[in-house]
């Protein structure tokens, strides 16, 4: 867990794209967090009544391995995040779920970065110093 005091809390959309390569780049060290963040784990259904002794065993192996990818990504996760954040995923019961919300929250959608874009775009201004030296090349 030392290792997640060096990732900086995020707070905002502009600290996402690193923040997220960062936590990606931890969980990849434990077996199945990526799988759970990624919604590829899921937790095991129930046990049928009838189930032998070998899907009684590869069911505890898979409740397992689940419980603690996603108790890991969790732990990891609300670590590494300013509480304000935290208050908008504390509900959630799974660590895909608050992979989900956070990717919601911050990652701008396509309209937003268009906006953006043309906001940057039209007020964007030359420098007469600059323009100058543009229009000599």
């Amino acid at each position: 867990m030392d290792v997640i005091k060096n990732i900086k809390a995020i707070n905002s959309e502009t600290e996402w794209p690193m923040w997220k390569r960062k936590i990606r780049d931890l969980l990849d060290y434990h077996e199945g967090a990526l799988d759970e963040i990624d919604g590829k784990l899921m937790k095991p259904s129930a046990l049928v009544a009838d189930a032998d002794d070998k899907m009684v065993k590869n069911h505890k192996v898979q409740s397992h391995l689940y419980r603690k990818a996603n108790s890991y990504v969790r732990s990891m996760i609300t670590c590494a995040v300013t509480y304000a954040v935290y208050q908008k995923i504390m509900d959630k019961e799974t660590a895909y779920e608050v992979w989900e919300a956070l990717k919601q929250h911050f990652e701008a959608s396509s309209k937003d970065q268009l906006f953006k874009i043309c906001t940057d775009f039209f007020a964007f201004g030359w420098i007469q110093a600059n323009f100058e030296t543009f229009k000599s090349s």
